[in-house]
């Protein structure tokens, strides 16, 4: 807690001297720069006015910390983290004599490895895994071969899987800390304020999704603050 919390009341040290320090609490392994990174180079958006992204990563830390997922398991949230990053770069292409086949093109073939080391599996297995599919029957299990299109499907699903279980696990902690118990209401929750999106090409979908928002966004209003007033009066 030290390498963390040292620093709150004094200076900030430089960016680089703090990733120091926090590498020699947890493992980062399977991290590098953001640019390497498929699913986070999809924005144009890589940095914010006068926010210190250490800093912030720090706080996050602190806050898993503070509400007692230990270092163990912090190191294991950004192993999957990691390992959903590399799995994001994977790309397939087709063999030679399977043109409705599909495998890991060589060039992923690092980043792929890093992924596996990562999710704890055997080499070649996640390939397998990623492109075929299986089909259980009463008396045996059929394998078959899947194209590169939904091997990447695939691919983008085991990603958003492994996301949701980090998420899943950080939100259980969360709930353990502040006395969950099994049968009573108490959680913790998120309020999103509807608002109205325009981009440089609006489709038909986009609108109903803002006309929705809108919607949504009037009934919040009606609903909670109306009444609220509408209490207060009385």
């Amino acid at each position: 807690m030290v390498s963390l919390e040292g620093q709150r009341t004094g200076e900030w040290q430089s960016g680089f001297d703090r990733l120091l320090q926090l590498r020699g609490l947890l493992c980062f392994a399977g991290f590098s720069e953001l640019s390497n990174y498929e699913y986070l180079t999809r924005s144009t958006c890589k940095t914010l006015k006068d926010v210190d992204d250490v800093e912030f990563f720090e706080r996050r830390i602190n806050a898993m910390l503070t509400i007692g997922i230990k270092k163990e398991d912090i190191t294991e949230v950004f192993h999957m983290v990691a390992a959903v990053l590399n799995v994001g770069n994977t790309k397939f292409d087709a063999p030679p004599n399977n043109s409705e086949g599909s495998k890991v093109m060589p060039e992923c073939a690092e980043k792929f490895g890093i992924a596996e080391k990562l999710l704890g599996v055997q080499p070649g297995e996640l390939e397998k895994a990623l492109c075929n599919q299986t089909r259980v029957t009463r008396s045996e299990r059929i394998r078959s071969p899947v194209n590169v299109r939904q091997a990447s499907d695939n691919r983008d699903a085991l990603a958003r899987a492994l996301y949701g279980i980090v998420f899943n696990f950080i939100v259980h902690s969360t709930n353990l800390s502040i006395g969950y118990i099994a049968d009573v209401k108490l959680f913790v929750g998120v309020l999103d304020i509807f608002g109205f999106e325009c981009f440089k090409m609006n489709s038909f979908e986009q609108l109903c999704i803002n006309f929705t928002n809108e919607r949504l966004q009037q009934f919040f209003n009606s609903f909670v603050f109306k009444l609220e007033e509408q209490l207060y009066e009385r």
